[in-house]
């Protein structure tokens, strides 16, 4: 179908009847520029615009479609022959609007999948789990007015603690986490480190924590997996339970 064609049709049509645009567009409930459009063959009119446009310009739908003036005897013919190309024309749009949704489609899964992956990362690089008491790489000791914890040969852990009272002792609670996405590395520090202890040599990497206390308090510090939220909140008797949980790094007294 020649979309040109029929939209200079259309608007030779409208001038014979003497209606301007704004006029067409009022009785069949569109807009000016959809009229425009028609005219200048940018697009069609909606089907269901088909009838009451014919109606407006004195012809049939036969000559809408074929763009022109029809004479009797070419009819029939022209009938067939737009009857082809507007279902050929149908099945053009259709599958473009398919191709359009499915296209829409495929982008929102690939967002999503997207989105997805960076949240997912995000997470996996914020996720932490317990590293092991292990007394060979593990050790405090004091000095003066310092408490001084040590991890030799990891220097990628996160260390926190928390301070309990109990029976006239401070109870130093001490974790030590290492980020999933560390994992690997960690265990390649370990055990290069290991050696390096095992042939009493400084190890590569360390951490180390140095805590303000008072000597003259009695203290004992302690490795533990246990949430420190759960040791700030706990009863005695739960405090005993999670010393028992815990491994005894070192005592001042």
């Amino acid at each position: 179908m020649d979309q040109e064609k029929i939209g200079k049709f259309i608007a030779e049509c409208r001038r014979k009847k003497k209606i301007t645009q704004s006029q067409l567009a009022e009785t069949l409930g569109v807009t000016d520029r959809s009229i425009s459009k028609w005219e200048n063959g940018h697009c069609m009119p909606d089907v269901s615009l088909f009838k009451p446009l014919c109606q407006e310009l004195d012809i049939t739908i036969n000559e809408l479609l074929s763009g022109e003036k029809i004479k009797k005897e070419e009819y029939q013919e022209k009938f067939e022959d737009n009857i082809i190309k507007f279902v050929d024309k149908v099945k053009k749009e259709d599958k473009k609007a398919s191709d359009a949704k499915l296209f829409v489609m495929i982008l929102i899964i690939i967002i999503s999948l997207f989105i997805a992956y960076v949240i997912g990362l995000n997470i996996y690089n914020h996720i932490k789990e317990d590293i092991h008491y292990d007394s060979r790489i593990m050790n405090c000791h004091f000095e003066k007015d310092k408490l001084i914890y040590e991890i030799n040969g990891l220097s990628i852990v996160d260390t926190d603690y928390v301070v309990r009272e109990l029976n006239g002792s401070k109870l130093y609670f001490i974790t030590t986490k290492v980020e999933l996405k560390d994992e690997e590395r960690k265990n390649y520090e370990t055990w290069e480190n290991m050696a390096e202890l095992l042939n009493d040599n400084d190890p590569n990497f360390a951490t180390q924590l140095q805590l303000d206390i008072n000597s003259n308090d009695s203290i004992r510090v302690y490795h533990t997996e246990t949430s420190l939220k759960k040791i700030k909140r706990a009863s005695s008797e739960e405090l005993t339970d999670i010393i028992m949980d815990s491994n005894l790094v070192c005592r001042n007294k």
